[in-house]
């Protein structure tokens, strides 16, 4: 049996209700040279059933079964183990869209400068189980909207600017990384953050490449390692080693909820702003965690020379407001200012 150009990755606990089509999908691919590493993390339903099914069915499906340990270590499992060139990131509650694999790695062979290819994702929720998607489907504009280097790079914090499920890079640098954290926060958004800190950097083919399921069981809306305080951690652990290091000093945008918890947690890690500003004149030279409140005007006035500005605020169109306005101030985005919210 020749030896598979992509691994596709493929950690599966309790999935039985989503993993025939996802399976299928993975069939369906216009690029047939790839083995699918599948990791069963203890599941107690259907799943091994499934499994063992389409493993008898195509020869290309691999079955690694194992206690359940959680998502990470199931990763390492099934990297360990992986025999292609490249790395594909699948879920079992996703489905890839036919010509994913070959987009992917057409892309990925002709940008050997990309560390991580990702793609745009097609958001699918049922209405029964999903009455109220707006917040998910504002995230999914956002983060189809952040496609080449230079947006992805500008973004970085705003939140994990690749979904997991359209990962595709080269084996040998995922071993190289370690592989992924066992730490209880988003082991894709540490990946990406560790990728960056080496000088790497992530692209996207810009097209649909996987259809991302949403449902009220997603880990990442129930585990607590995908939680918005655990996602803030590894925002603030970077910034202390990257754009906050040799204590910059520096200032907050946003005393409202997101920025306050957002200082409090920079106060845990030894980091203390020089002050917030914000737009809402009742705050105005309150002092809120330590910080003045300073309204835009003033922070133009007081601010030094090499501070940088986290601007921290979650409310929709918020970012674009800033930016402008930064902009129209002779600011530059990502030496003087970069978003985390």
């Amino acid at each position: 049996m020749p030896e598979p150009v992509v691994s596709i990755l493929m950690p599966v606990w309790n999935a039985a209700d989503t993993l025939e089509e996802s399976l299928a999908s993975i069939l369906g691919q216009t690029f047939t040279a790839w083995e699918l590493v599948c990791v069963d993390d203890g599941s107690t339903d259907g799943t091994p059933e499934t499994l063992e099914r389409w493993r008898r069915r195509d020869h290309r499906v691999r079955v690694l079964r194992r206690r359940r340990r959680g998502i990470s270590a199931a990763l390492n499992a099934g990297l360990a183990v992986c025999r292609g060139e490249w790395i594909a990131r699948m879920d079992a509650d996703d489905r890839m869209l036919p010509g994913r694999l070959e987009a992917q790695l057409e892309f990925a062979q002709t940008h050997p400068e990309i560390a991580l290819t990702g793609g745009l994702v097609r958001h699918v929720a049922d209405p029964a189980q999903m009455p109220n998607t707006t917040g998910m489907e504002r995230f999914v504009q956002w983060v189809n909207s952040v496609v080449t280097p230079e947006e992805i790079r500008r973004d970085l914090l705003v939140d994990c600017p690749v979904p997991h499920p359209t990962f595709f890079l080269r084996r040998s640098l995922l071993v190289e990384m370690g592989g992924y954290t066992l730490e209880p926060v988003p082991e894709d958004y540490d990946l990406v953050l560790r990728l960056y800190r080496r000088g790497l950097v992530a692209a996207k083919v810009p097209q649909e490449v996987v259809e991302w399921t949403d449902r009220p069981g997603r880990a990442s809306r129930t585990h607590p390692a995908y939680s918005i305080g655990a996602l803030r951690e590894l925002k603030i652990r970077h910034l202390c080693l990257t754009d906050l290091a040799g204590m910059r000093p520096f200032i907050v945008w946003g005393a409202g909820d997101v920025g306050k918890r957002f200082v409090l947690c920079l106060q845990r890690h030894g980091r203390q702003p020089e002050a917030f500003v914000d737009l809402d004149p009742r705050k105005f030279g309150k002092v809120i965690h330590g910080c003045p409140v300073w309204p835009p005007e003033e922070f133009l006035q007081r601010r030094g020379e090499g501070w940088l500005t986290l601007c921290a605020v979650g409310a929709p169109g918020a970012r674009e407001d800033i930016r402008k306005w930064m902009r129209s101030a002779g600011l530059s985005e990502e030496r003087d200012f970069r978003f985390v919210a």
